[in-house]
């Protein structure tokens, strides 16, 4: 089976991963493959010579230097702080303010950084409104007078 040339590969079971990949989709379509990844698996086999973005995921140093010595590039678009001395050492975007999804879904539209970081925090607003009203809903029992 002849592989693509882009290979995204995404964190899997994560929605942010998965909104970067589909981010990624709505530009390559099916010329790209997509591999979902979680931390502590094995690098996938098939890498030689292809262009590979990471999104929202990054292995350790260590096996994304055997990568680089394969790979004809390697992007990486991630903002989980834990691997920030890895991903900077890679082309690409890290940025802890804003999720893969945004990080990679401003690139795939090349919208500008301050456009996108606006768009983050926007769209973080929902999110903390509802887990607040949530909170508010589980403690409210310790609240009545």
């Amino acid at each position: 089976m002849a592989h693509e040339q882009t290979v995204l590969i995404y964190h899997g079971k994560c929605p942010d991963g998965f909104g970067g990949a589909y981010a990624t989709w709505k530009k390559f379509g099916e010329s790209a493959e997509y591999i979902p990844m979680q931390y502590g698996k094995p690098v996938p086999g098939h890498m030689e010579g292809r262009e590979i973005y990471f999104v929202d995921f990054c292995f350790e140093r260590e096996k994304m230097d055997a990568l680089k010595a394969v790979a004809k590039s390697i992007t990486v678009l991630d903002h989980h702080e834990g691997v920030e001395e890895v991903a900077r050492s890679f082309p690409g975007v890290f940025d802890s303010s804003r999720s893969g999804a945004t990080i990679m879904g401003s690139l795939m539209m090349k919208v500008e950084r301050s456009a996108a970081a606006e768009f983050s925090f926007f769209l973080a607003i929902p999110a903390m409104l509802g887990a607040s009203v949530y909170s508010l809903y589980k403690s409210w029992q310790y609240l009545q007078i």
